[in-house]
């Protein structure tokens, strides 16, 4: 992990990940969004990803790319919304605002 990134606890699904889903950890960094569960590494550029909240009484926040139609990561941590990197973006700005 590089100086600045802050990573949460996070499950993935793509055909990429053992039976399609995993458990790992995602990573917010300047290069991206990164989904690491044991030796796959699925990473995210910043510019386009998109976050929206679901689950029980929205409480997980999904995560996912059009240039990556096929991955779909969530986390149960909201702080992730927080990120002072993310708020800098302003598409993804205007997405935690709703």
């Amino acid at each position: 992990m590089g100086a600045g990134s802050t990573s949460y606890q996070a499950h993935g699904f793509h055909e990429s990940l053992p039976r399609g889903k995993a458990s790992g950890e995602l990573t917010v960094s300047g290069s991206g969004l990164r989904f690491v569960s044991g030796d796959q590494t699925i990473s995210m550029p910043l510019h386009g990803v998109q976050f929206r909240l679901g689950g029980a009484s929205d409480r997980l926040v999904f995560v996912s790319h059009p240039d990556l139609p096929d991955l779909s990561v969530y986390t149960s941590d909201r702080s992730i919304m927080r990120v002072p990197l993310l708020s800098v973006i302003p598409s993804i700005q205007s997405q935690i605002n709703r």
